[in-house]
Parts: structure tokens; C-alpha cells; sequence
């Protein structure tokens, strides 16, 4: 159940979180210096990379022991796909969730960080646009 949990469930739950909490009232990513988005960045990297090596592998790894088959990144029968035992539920959830997290974070944030408009030192932080201070229309 372990692969199971972390494909239908865990992942998908993992990537409304690593996405969703850009949408909360109280984060204005807007307002995160550059050096902070990097760090954004890196930990969502980070925690990607944790869910891939440290857990998912080692989930592929049980889950072919103990169906004494071959090992293969992505096994789509056996018993860590069978809801009738509950093996390595809770690495699998756990994978999910860190996965998801990670790489749709990660993706936000870098997505983000390259389309984010940085204003230019020369210019005032206070200036208005020339078109909206015209009160007329020339004919």
C-alpha cells in the first residue's frame, strides 16, 4: 500500500500544499527580498530531493524485497500496491507529501522568481504612471 498511498493520495495532497500556500491573505510573495527567494528555492530543492532519495528509493527498494521481485523506480503491482496490506503505508505517505511539496514549491517559486518584475534602482518607488495623471483625452 505504500507505493499506492504515495501516488494517489500523498503526492497530490503534497501539491496543493507546495502550491497553495502562495495563495494564503497573510504571504505577500511579492515582498521577499532575493535573497530569501533563492533560499525559497533551495529548500523546495531540498525537500525534493529528500523525498526522491531518502525516501522514495528505499520505498522501491522494500516494496521489490518484499514482493521478491527486481527492483524498478516506478512498480505499478505487488503487494505495495494492495489495500488489503497496509506495507509501508506511512513511508509511502511520506514520500508523497515531501515529493509533492518540494517539486511544486520549488516550480511556483522558480516560476515566480523569473517572471517577478524588479524595480529598478533609478527609479522612484513613489512614481505614477504619465498615462493615469492626464485628465483629459486629446481628440
Amino acid at each position: 500500500m505504500g507505493l499506492c498511498m504515495c501516488t494517489t493520495v500523498a503526492f497530490p495532497f503534497g501539491a496543493i500544499i507546495g502550491t497553495g500556500w502562495t495563495c494564503l491573505p497573510c504571504v505577500d510573495i511579492d515582498r521577499f527580498s532575493a535573497e530569501n527567494r533563492k533560499r525559497a528555492i533551495y529548500l523546495f530543492a531540498s525537500l525534493f530531493d529528500f523525498g526522491c532519495i531518502c525516501l522514495y528509493l528505499p520505498l522501491t527498494v522494500f516494496c521489490a524485497v518484499a514482493d521478491g521481485d527486481t527492483w524498478m523506480p516506478y512498480k505499478n503491482y505487488g503487494s505495495c500496491w494492495s489495500r488489503s496490506d497496509r506495507r509501508y503505508l506511512v513511508l509511502g505517505a511520506a514520500a508523497g507529501i515531501c515529493i509533492g511539496i518540494g517539486l511544486l514549491g520549488f516550480l511556483t517559486m522558480l516560476i515566480h522568481d523569473k517572471t517577478y518584475i524588479r524595480p529598478s534602482p533609478d527609479e522612484p518607488a513613489n512614481k505614477k504612471d504619465p498615462l493615469s495623471t492626464s485628465s483629459h483625452y486629446v481628440v
